[in-house]
């Protein structure tokens, strides 16, 4: 029965010693070979939310085991706990990927990532066809908006559809640099833009459907003030305390406006975060439990049943959207999760998978099973857990248990249904006419392959090797001594030949000395393996311009606005050129094109030249305000 187990069930990393897990475990836990029917997870009948708002949170990269009500002891977690307490917290939630735009993806499909097809960040995008949470409620009459805390899901990756106010306006600034995925702003500031909108729903009386993504917890951890020195020595935990508060922040908003009483509040986490548990620091290479189990609560005052702890079976983000459309009465959509006002088989696994090692490190992809009580990882050295005495997931009894054997038989039917190979209807390309021209040019064609032979190497074998050498030639390449990183990155190359990482590391070192025709060979490596990725098309351009390629550049800029067309590099490196050959006003256009597409990332970057071209064209004033505007986000 739904909650029969009262006790919770822990992760690793400050949970608690292993008895809290499953106290009792001998007198209350099922056997785990006795298949049996469990009663709805949720006691609500289907449509009792009919007509209700939804506030569904989203807490990025939040390990479960340190949010206070699963079992974290530095009371970080006051409002979120209030919340859990008032209403249904799931004990045993996972994730199905450890990353960001995936997780995303399947919270509002209801799908694993080889049905809805977006397998890592920045590369894939949600088909324009993909039915999701937002797209239903919206045909349904609700007024929708969503709160986003990072770029890794800004619209052009598709979770927008639906949205009638899709808030993804990251500011530039030292979070948001052109070189990282996850330009990111602050939880407070996402909840204020938050706060605003539902200050305008009380009087238009419509249903609403409000989104709230926190990235806060995700690197680098830097808390601000009071939780930084609060939480000095943990800042992880500085940064989900500080997110804590927006969520009470939101709540209070809720409440003050007289709404929460027919509400829906849902808190989920998208994956959660290595902190060096399996030698993983952050996430996304790895499918253990501290990256894959997430908080999930439900809560809705007189309808979700309150203080009820769901303890007695293993429930998945895949499970939110249909559960919501049950709750609310509306028709259901065909899809991977099962809405948990319905009954369910104390059997069910639940898949999981990480494709980030193949995709950008040229190591094997992970796939597993995760049932209430044991879990498979198909790797090259495949992985089972009983979770009954083990759930760390540190005790691999691959062989040793015929339940391991079970599991992987089920693995290989249950992904024979699905596209479990990297690409899908979301993936990027490299355009064939980009590439017949490339070829013309001598660029494509000519080099060795750069996997290896053989089977692929196993990401829990290469993760803390590949961390401390990267370490290495990373601060070599920050002071300058590209020279000595060079035959160090090599060494690295011939154990990870497939790995992007360290072909872009090679490509910046060459670059770094000098040696442009070895940086466009090592750039051209990286798009062999990711040909999908627009900004090292605008690298390799680049390298082509300064080696004098003029033909070479305009073909690999084209192709990346092909791949994405939104992206500002690629006309602030055709800002730079004209502004090198004289056509000052063109320019102008091209950075003024640059932080309209792009103002996340390129903003400070099109502000600082645009300041350079007014003085050169001798207007001072438009100068001086660039300059000014560039100095907000940062600029000296």
């Amino acid at each position: 029965m739904a909650g029969g187990l009262a006790a919770l069930k822990f992760l690793g990393g400050g949970g608690g010693p292993a008895a809290e897990r499953f106290p009792g475990v001998a007198a209350t836990k099922m056997a785990p070979d006795a298949a049996v029917t469990l009663a709805p997870a949720l006691d609500v009948p289907s449509g009792a939310a009919a007509g209700y708002n939804v506030l569904l949170i989203t807490l990025d990269t939040t390990r479960a085991d340190h949010v206070g009500c699963y079992g974290a002891t530095g009371g970080q977690t006051p409002f979120i706990d209030s919340l859990a307490a008032g209403g249904t917290r799931f004990a045993d939630a996972v994730t199905v990927v450890p990353m960001t735009l995936p997780a995303h993806a399947s919270i509002f499909t209801g799908n694993y990532p080889p049905t809805h097809g977006v397998r890592d960040n920045g590369t894939y995008r949600l088909p324009p066809e993909t039915k999701t949470l937002a797209t239903e409620l919206k045909s349904a009459g609700y007024s929708t908006a969503a709160f986003i805390g990072a770029f890794v899901l800004d619209r052009r990756y598709g979770l927008s559809r639906g949205f009638d106010v899709y808030d993804d306006h990251i500011l530039a600034g030292p979070k948001a640099g052109p070189d990282r995925l996850n330009p990111q702003r602050r939880g407070d500031l996402v909840a204020d833009s938050a706060l605003r909108w539902l200050d305008e729903q009380r009087p238009a009386g419509q249903p609403f459907l409000a989104w709230v993504h926190f990235f806060d917890p995700h690197l680098s951890y830097d808390p601000p003030e009071p939780f930084k020195s609060r939480f000095a020595g943990q800042p992880y935990d500085g940064e989900i305390a500080f997110m804590d508060q927006q969520v009470g922040r939101v709540i209070d908003k809720v409440r003050a406006l007289g709404l929460l009483e027919k509400t829906l509040v849902v808190i989920v986490g998208d994956h959660g975060e290595g902190l060096g548990d399996h030698g993983e620091g952050s996430h996304s290479l790895l499918i253990y439990a501290e990256s894959m189990n997430v908080p999930l609560l439900f809560y809705a005052p007189g309808l979700v049943p309150a203080g009820n702890v769901v303890a007695d079976r293993v429930v998945a983000v895949v499970d939110l959207m249909p559960t919501m459309l049950d709750l609310l009465g509306l028709p259901k959509t065909e899809c991977d999760g099962v809405s948990l006002l319905q009954a369910s088989n104390s059997d069910r696994a639940v898949y999981m998978e990480t494709l980030a090692p193949q995709l950008n490190h040229g190591w094997s992809p992970l796939f597993g099973l995760r049932r209430y009580w044991d879990k498979y990882i198909e790797a090259p050295q495949p992985e089972y857990y009983d979770l009954q005495t083990d759930w760390r997931e540190m005790n691999n009894r691959w062989g040793e248990d015929s339940r391991g054997t079970m599991l992987a038989e089920r693995l290989a039917a249950l992904k024979s249904t699905l596209d479990s190979g990297p690409g899908g209807a979301a993936t990027l390309e490299l355009d064939s006419a980009a590439r017949r021209k490339l070829e013309s040019l001598g660029y494509i064609g000519s080099s060795p392959g750069t996997t290896a032979e053989g089977p692929l190497p196993d990401p829990k074998h290469m993760i803390a090797q590949s961390d401390q050498q990267m370490q290495r030639v990373s601060a070599l390449l920050a002071s300058g001594r590209a020279t000595e990183a060079i035959p160090q990155i090599r060494q690295l190359l011939s154990i990870m030949p497939g790995d992007a990482s360290v072909w872009s590391l090679l490509a910046v070192a060459h670059a770094q000395a000098g040696q442009l025709d070895e940086a466009i060979e090592s750039r051209l490596r990286l798009l062999d393996l990711q040909p999908g990725d627009a900004q090292n098309w605008v690298a390799l351009a680049t390298l082509q311009y300064a080696k004098g390629d003029v033909a070479g550049f305009e073909v690999s800029l084209a192709e990346a606005e092909r791949l994405e067309p939104e992206l500002g590099s690629i006309y602030m490196v055709r800002a730079r050129r004209a502004k090198q050959e004289g056509r000052l006003e063109e320019a102008l256009a091209l950075c003024q094109e640059a932080l309209r597409r792009d103002p996340t990332r390129y903003a400070l970057d099109s502000l600082s030249v645009q300041a350079e071209l007014y003085h050169l064209l001798g207007r001072p004033a438009e100068a001086e305000a660039a300059q000014q505007r560039a100095r907000q986000l940062g600029a000296p």
